[in-house]
Parts: structure tokens; sequence; C-alpha cells
């Protein structure tokens, strides 16, 4: 097997990068320093790479839809119209230009609100179904899902007790689930972190 196609080259890379990043948070090595940041500079630049090959994949495929005229093939045609006028001007004219800042400000930045509304519909439908009173637990859920629901409104505000319970829900039960789940990720990320430094997680290697 060619050196260049053997599985532990990547592996080997990958537990001395990871070990150098270890070294560097703490301990303060001047070598171990300047070599970590290479990586870090490394990686921003296949990082770069990598979004520059998304964005080659994406023009390939909504390419092949124009020239196929497959269904909604006209709004393929207008993400690569923008697509291509964004690096343009982008490339030429800097993201200082009048036309970046219109497109920008009036194409990109309500995208994001028009998603959202969009969305609105199915977060309703899905609420609908999830607070549903099946059991115990879902009936404590619809009651906290109600007392925020009416803290956030004005009418909250009138009704007797209703700020103070809900705020209660919101500070304590809620803000310990949160942490619960954010200390069983912290966890779970630094178990996989030790996995793949000793090499035993692959999942991030080709077939």
């Amino acid at each position: 097997m060619s050196i260049f196609k053997r599985r532990e080259i990547p592996v080997i890379i990958t537990a001395f990068s990871g070990f150098l990043m270890v070294i560097e948070y703490f301990f303060t090595i001047p070598l171990v320093a300047s070599i970590s940041t290479g990586i870090r500079e490394w990686a921003s630049l296949i990082a770069a790479f990598a979004v520059g090959l998304g964005a080659t994949n994406l023009g390939i495929i909504h390419a092949s839809r124009v020239r196929h005229r497959r269904e909604n093939w006209y709004l393929s045609a207008w993400l690569l119209f923008v697509m291509v006028l964004m690096i343009i001007v982008g490339i030429f004219g800097t993201t200082k230009h009048p036309l970046y800042d219109f497109l920008f400000a009036n194409v990109y930045s309500t995208v994001g609100p028009t998603m959202w509304g969009l969305l609105a519909f199915y977060l309703a439908s899905a609420s609908f179904r999830a607070l549903r009173v099946r059991s115990l637990e879902s009936l404590l859920l619809l009651i906290s899902a109600i007392l925020l629901m009416l803290l956030s409104a004005p009418i909250g505000g009138i009704i007797p007790g209703v700020t103070v319970v809900a705020n209660w829900v919101q500070n304590v039960p809620n803000t310990a689930g949160m942490r619960g789940i954010l200390l069983g990720t912290a966890l779970g990320a630094i178990g996989l972190s030790i996995r793949t430094l000793l090499g035993y997680e692959k999942g991030y290697l080709p077939e």
C-alpha cells in the first residue's frame, strides 16, 4: 500500500496537532506556541478552501438543474446569478461597494427573517402536537409553556402570581436543565477528544 494511502498518517497528524494544542493551552513554551500558531493558520486556509469547494459544488449542482430544466430550475438560476454577482462585486469592488451593500441589505438580510416567518407555522404545529396532555410530564410541560407565554404577554403582569412563578420556572428548572445539557455535551466532547488524540476515533477518515 502506498504511504499516502495509509490510514496511520492522518491519525498521527491529528494526534500530533491535538497534543500540541493541549500543551500550548496549559504550558508557556515559545516553540510549541509558534508551531500551534502555524497549525491554526493552516486550518483557516483549509477551511477557506473548503468554502470554495462547497461553492463550486453548489454551482455545479444548480447549473445542472438549469441546463436540464428540472423542477423549479429558475430558482437555481436566480441562486447562481446572485452568487456570481456577489463574488464579482466582493472581489473587484470590495465589501464597501454600494451594490454589495444593497445586495446584502435587501437580499441576504431579508432571507433570514423570511425563513423564520415561514418556520413559525411549522413551530406552531409542532408545539400543538408536543403540548397535548398525555401524561404528567406533558401536563407539566404545558403548564410551563403557558406560564412563560403569559410572562412575555402584557396580560401576564395583571394576573396575580404569574410573574413570580414564571420567573421561577425560567430561572430554576430551565437553567438547571440547560446546565445539565451543557455539562453532558462538554463531557461528551472531552471523551471524543481523548479518543481522537489516542487514535481510537477514526470517523473523520475516508472509507
